[in-house]
């Protein structure tokens, strides 16, 4: 809900969000952007997902939502969902075994999701947002992404 703009700001808004996923996938590789190709696209404008609070965003059956959160921004979330796709159908076993070694190297604290496939969603959008969250941006993961990832 977004009571306290005015309705063409609203307006406005929706279109620069649009603008915004538009200027992120030229960002990402053209192999990586076509995963998604076809894909219905769902912004959200809660801190969570409408009927799960616990997720701030989801890749399903062609379709993605992405939730406004407080801690990410919406540009974290989206390329983090993007590479889901990137990871089930780029990542070869042995890029995937690479990758676990990597994670080892990257000091994650214990309270923080440490599944190798989540881990390497949040250091891809790390990789492409302007806006990195610093809880999951190491420079190991960073090279391991512009040096290893097909592109």
């Amino acid at each position: 809900m977004l009571s306290f703009f005015k309705l063409n700001e609203a307006v406005k808004l929706k279109s620069q969000e649009e603008q915004d996923i538009k200027d992120i996938l030229k960002k990402l590789p053209k192999s990586h952007a076509k995963l998604i190709s076809g894909f219905e696209l769902t912004l959200e404008p809660n801190n969570g997902l409408k009927g799960d609070k616990k997720h701030v965003g989801f890749i399903h059956k062609k379709k993605i939502h992405v939730a406004a959160p407080w801690n990410f921004s919406r540009c974290h979330v989206f390329c983090h969902e993007v590479a889901h796709m990137v990871w089930q159908e780029l990542m070869t076993p042995e890029l995937k075994k690479e990758w676990k070694s990597v994670c080892k190297k990257m000091g994650v604290p214990k309270d923080i999701e440490t599944d190798p496939e989540e881990l390497f969603a949040h250091a891809y959008a790390c990789h492409y947002c302007t806006h990195k969250a610093h809880t999951y941006f190491h420079k190991v993961s960073d090279d391991f992404i512009k040096q290893k990832i097909p592109h």
